[in-house]
């Protein structure tokens, strides 16, 4: 497709961001927008996500297999861990009010002036290289919420690069990557024919 190119141009960049800045790269405007996933590109959150889910079973003595968690909770939505995974409850309510907490909790930890907030490396200069190409920037989170996702960002110094976010609670539970990329996708006033997606979850490859 057309869009072949593009993605193996912006596909170096993930072992090797620097070369953005070597002009003959790609053109200005090659690429109308692209969309990085945060947990599996921009910055893993696996400690805190699993962080959340310990003090968030402790606090309300629920039951949590670890073994469990490393394998499986860091792949689906909270909402689907709540309900599928752990088997805390399937009451609508209850698992609002379950996954609310555990997004209190992890924006908590994502505050915690003492816990320090990096990203992967090189991204900070891969996204500086896509804005000086005039390339808009989303980030999406399946698993964080968006108060979560922004602060992290905010925190590492780089949410002014990023055009727009759209972290889990901006979609409907159980809709999951497809729909947090359409909303950026419009959010960014681009098709998802115009957009490359950096993601390591399997829903972002369909």
């Amino acid at each position: 497709s057309v869009l072949e190119p593009r993605n193996a141009l912006l596909q170096n960049g993930v072992t090797d961001p620097q070369a953005y800045s070597q002009g003959d790269r790609f053109e200005r405007n090659t690429t109308v927008a692209v969309i990085f996933c945060l947990e599996t590109v921009v910055r893993n959150c696996s400690e805190l996500e699993l962080q959340a889910w310990s003090d968030l079973a402790k606090e309300n003595g629920l039951p949590l297999n670890d073994e469990e968690i490393g394998a499986r909770a860091l792949h689906v939505s909270a909402s689907t861990a709540v309900t599928q995974l752990f088997k805390w409850s399937t009451n609508h309510k209850r698992v609002q009010s379950i996954v609310r907490r555990r997004n209190s909790i992890l924006l908590e930890l994502v505050n915690d002036e003492n816990r320090s907030i990096t990203l992967e490396c090189g991204v900070s200069q891969w996204l500086s290289s896509l804005q000086n190409f005039d390339i808009r920037i989303a980030c999406v989170s399946m698993r964080l919420p968006y108060e979560c996702l922004v602060t992290i960002l905010k925190r590492a110094d780089v949410d002014s690069k990023f055009a727009t976010c759209v972290g889990s609670d901006d979609v409907n539970a159980g809709e999951g990557m497809p729909s947090l990329l359409s909303k950026a996708c419009l959010s960014l006033s681009s098709s998802p024919g115009a957009c490359v997606v950096f993601c390591n979850e399997p829903e972002a490859i369909a």
